[in-house]
């Protein structure tokens, strides 16, 4: 006989969650980037790296009494960028642009014309620790949201050590560019425009000038835009420098109002993790200096205030709180650093996705063809699998 039919009861449909709505948006993943800066590994890779370009910094110290050419730019910038924001805020677009040019024009030429040899000797230096280490960070980055392998600071420097090159050049190749077009168009204007005759030939090819700094100013704002995306181009699909500067100039000029989005978000979260670890860490800080302080005497205010004591023993300890007190900061800004290149990783993931429809999930590993995620049949040792179903949520 045959069976009876059984009647299946109608499928339900999946509850709606929070998880699901949000599954296909990639700007909420950017949400979990503060707690992946602040791991212990990165920290330490951003903690070298600072104290590195801090290196860099004094060796103008040499040559020259007071600050060098790395500190006076990095002041400079700094400065400007702030008057820049002040103009935004305020709505004055013309102390808005004076700002800006103040941080990209006249913080270099003043910086240079302060310490030349400083220019030649600590910016390379500074640049190739700065992008080594940020390469580093961003492999980390790269290997736990996409594919949810964990790297050992260790492995993730031994990765930037041996991408030193192509991180060092992806960086050098837009900015030398640029540098070298100003610096040509400012001899130019020093040896035509301050001789008879020779000035009415500059004033015919100043067209020419024009044009040369029309193309700087593009590659300025491309590196203002998307430089923050080179190393995670580098760490992501173990490529060259070239091929680090055409992805991140094709990401920018491509799709720009998405990369400003993203990275608008990204600029958001990041400066209100940042205050906050600024507000949590100075305020312990000041907690222990005023519980310190409140049964102690003026011996303890010398100490904590790092002006020493009466006695050799109080010069002593007011060193070591100079020491923790640096140090503090010193881990803040490498918060910031580790900060910095998370996001930027996530960016460039984010920014490859939307303009190559490559999932974010794919990132290079040893065994694949260098820029590519294809099997490198002739690739010998042990590749590490990716996995596919983490989708980024290693965390």
């Amino acid at each position: 006989m045959p069976e009876p039919a059984t009647r299946l009861p109608p499928v339900r449909p999946a509850p709606v969650t929070l998880a699901a709505l949000l599954d296909e948006l990639l700007w909420p993943r950017l949400l979990r980037v503060p707690a992946m800066a602040l791991r212990t590994d990165r920290l330490i890779l951003a903690f070298l790296g600072v104290l590195g370009v801090a290196l860099c910094a004094s060796i103008s110290s040499l040559w020259m009494s007071g600050p060098g050419f790395l500190s006076r730019w990095l002041d400079g910038i700094g400065q400007g960028f702030a008057a820049c924001w002040g103009g935004v805020l305020a709505g004055d677009g013309a102390s808005a642009a004076s700002g800006l040019l103040a941080a990209v024009i006249a913080a270099p030429r003043e910086a240079l014309r302060a310490d030349p040899v400083g220019a030649v000797v600590t910016l390379p230096l500074a640049l190739a620790l700065w992008m080594t280490f940020g390469g580093a960070i961003a492999r980390s980055i790269a290997c736990d949201f996409a594919a949810g392998v964990r790297l050992p600071w260790p492995a993730a420097l031994g990765f930037g050590v041996q991408r030193a090159g192509a991180l060092f050049f992806a960086a050098a190749l837009p900015l030398g560019i640029a540098g070298l077009i100003a610096l040509a168009i400012s001899l130019v204007g020093w040896a035509l425009f301050g001789v008879p005759v020779l000035d009415v030939i500059g004033a015919l090819a100043f067209p020419l000038l024009v044009l040369g700094a029309i193309l700087a100013v593009l590659i300025g704002a491309v590196m203002f835009m998307g430089g923050n995306l080179l190393a995670p181009a580098v760490a992501c699909e173990g490529t060259d420098a070239i091929d680090a500067v055409q992805r991140t100039m094709n990401y920018v000029l491509h799709r720009p109002l998405v990369l400003a989005l993203y990275s608008g978000v990204a600029l958001g979260i990041g400066a209100a993790a940042y205050l906050l670890a600024f507000a949590l860490l100075s305020g312990a800080m000041e907690g222990a200096r005023s519980l310190v302080l409140a049964w102690s005497g003026s011996r303890a205010e010398g100490i904590l205030g790092g002006t020493g004591g009466p006695d050799g023993s109080a010069d002593v300890a007011s060193y070591f709180i100079r020491l923790w007190s640096s140090a503090a900061e010193i881990l803040l800004l490498a918060f910031g650093v580790s900060l910095y290149f998370s996001m930027s990783t996530l960016l460039y993931l984010f920014a490859r996705q939307k303009n190559d429809l490559q999932h974010h999930s794919e990132v290079w590993f040893p065994g694949m063809i260098e820029g590519t995620q294809a099997a490198d049949a002739a690739a010998s040792g042990v590749r590490i699998e990716p996995s596919a179903a983490s989708g980024g949520d290693a965390d």
